[in-house]
């Protein structure tokens, strides 16, 4: 036993390291895609304005988002020397390692060390984290990370009893989530608050002097920032705004029918995100459930504050999974749990649970070295190397698998880990290579070699992809905004049918399904 308990904690030394480097390896390597850039975008024109307040998009006010995540771009842009792939990327590569060390510590302090470090693990090698928004440099898991820090100041600050503590800690922590992604916070406060005070007694706490310290902290903080926003516009309109953007999630909005559809493949698609550790939920689906969780305080936490807040975007058919992460590592303590008191099921649990995972492992040393084979990887040196090796890596984490008992949980975070690593040295290349962003990319590097220091507009509502708005802005050292008439010596971006002769034509170029145009105007 103690073998497997030191062999444990080998697997999930390696299995951190791998990770850790993963996080990090060609994190710059590939354009900013899909929300990337309009994050970067609004970071740029909040700096180039010094107007820290009011968000703009092209010279337009934003309302979708409050600034916070903002602020924070401009602050590792000045940290790291720039607007550049990597300073975009690092907050949420933070974010994400920070989220899992808070996993790691409250479990830790709560239930045990191994427990705190399978479950922080687990949250970063579940796929849709490991694979997609760990390496983007969107807002979702920087709020995540905002959003869980509230839950857990909330849960070890009443077992510390110390209410004041509490109460600003929770509030506080969910007013810089308000200023990040707007009004979901006020929601994790009004459904997790009185649940969890309910639950362990002490819902007269809510009618305390510290409970209103903890909303004037809020208050102030979040009517700080609309404060200030009002002094430059309307409030209501940012805050109309919001409550719109709240309510198109609705089935108000979104009707029945997409709703019946949403509550069956929300939670499908949860799971999925969650693969390959959602195949613990084979351990979870048992008798005296309940009971089970109520053993432990974290988990009796983790599981309420889940079951609180969840029904909130299953009941809401324009939903994304990415709205979860914050509730993800509750999902995956459970789940832990769960798993860790298996041994109290019939064999057959494990049984299934150690044959699926253990095809998963193969699946993965089997299909890698495909890489070697790939026509879109021909570009790669030393690609038939990287093949053997993480054919080899991935076999022998296979090999120790099958011959060992009571590590199937690490080294399935092992193994994730390397398809981590095979997938930057991989996917992210073969982005910077050949992908629809660095086609954009491209286009704007050639844009911005013929238009020079000439004043340069996006004509009219036009819109552009935002990966190429975001390069011209770097590359020209300017933000592109909206020109509404021509101005002399001008050079102007629009769709090609917008475009009359004898307007003079610079170059084209395509996006996506849409054909541009650079051009000036005739005089």
């Amino acid at each position: 036993m103690l073998e497997i308990h030191l062999r444990e904690r080998i697997v999930l030394a390696l299995a951190t390291g791998l990770l850790l480097l993963g996080m990090f390896l060609h994190l710059g390597k590939q354009p900013l895609y899909l929300e990337e850039p309009r994050r970067a975008i609004i970071a740029m024109e909040m700096q180039e304005r010094s107007d820290y307040w009011t968000p703009t998009e092209l010279g337009k006010l934003y309302y979708n988002k409050p600034p916070l995540f903002n602020w924070v771009l401009i602050g590792s842009a000045h940290l790291l020397g720039g607007f550049h792939e990597w300073a975009m990327r690092l907050p949420t590569v933070l974010a994400t390692i920070a989220m899992v060390w808070l996993i790691f510590a409250v479990g830790r302090r709560y239930v045990d060390a191994v427990f705190g470090w399978i479950s922080g693990l687990m949250f970063a090698g579940c796929g849709s984290v490991l694979l997609f928004f760990s390496h983007l440099g969107e807002i979702d898991l920087f709020y995540a990370l905002l959003s869980l820090a509230g839950f857990a100041a909330l849960f070890h600050y009443s077992m510390q009893k110390r209410y004041l503590l509490m109460f600003l800690g929770f509030y506080g922590l969910h007013a810089l989530g308000t200023l990040t992604k707007g009004l979901p916070s006020v929601v994790f406060i009004a459904l997790t608050l009185p649940a969890w005070l309910t639950y362990i007694g002490q819902w007269r706490r809510l009618f305390s002097w510290k409970h209103l310290a903890g909303i004037a902290v809020f208050t102030a903080v979040v009517g700080g920032y609309l404060y200030q926003y009002n002094l430059r516009h309307p409030a209501e309109d940012l805050l109309r705004m919001w409550a719109g953007q709240a309510s198109e999630r609705t089935v108000a909005e979104q009707g029945w029918m997409p709703l019946l559809k949403h509550l069956i493949l929300y939670p499908l698609d949860s799971l999925k995100d969650l693969l390959p550790f959602s195949l613990l939920i084979v351990f979870a689906v048992r008798r005296g459930l309940i009971s089970l969780i109520r053993r432990n305080i974290w988990v009796t936490f983790a599981a309420l504050t889940f079951a609180v807040n969840f029904p909130v975007y299953w009941l809401s058919p324009g939903s994304r999974q990415r709205y979860l992460y914050m509730l993800f590592p509750l999902l995956l303590v459970v789940l832990a749990w769960a798993w860790r008191h298996a041994i109290e099921l019939q064999p057959w649990r494990s049984k299934l649970f150690r044959a699926v995972a253990g095809i998963f492992i193969t699946l993965l040393a089997v299909g890698v070295p495909v890489i070697g084979w790939i026509p879109e990887l021909a570009f790669l040196p030393g690609r038939w190397l990287l093949a053997a090796g993480f054919g080899l890596a991935l076999a022998g984490v296979a090999w120790q698998y099958w011959r060992s008992q009571g590590l199937e949980l690490p080294l399935l975070i092992l193994s994730m880990a390397l398809l981590r690593l095979a997938f930057d040295c991989t996917i992210l290349p073969q982005r910077a290579h050949d992908s629809d962003a660095q086609r954009d990319k491209a286009a704007a590097v050639e844009i911005t070699r013929l238009t020079s220091n000439a004043p340069l507009y996006l004509w009219q509502d036009d819109h552009l992809s935002f990966t190429t708005v975001y390069y011209i802005n770097r590359l020209r050292g300017r933000c592109l905004t909206r020109a509404y008439a021509p101005e002399p010596l001008a050079i102007y971006i629009a769709k090609i049918e917008a475009v009359q002769a004898p307007h003079e034509v610079l170059y084209r170029f395509g996006s996506g399904n849409r054909q541009y145009a650079v051009f000036r105007f005739a005089h």
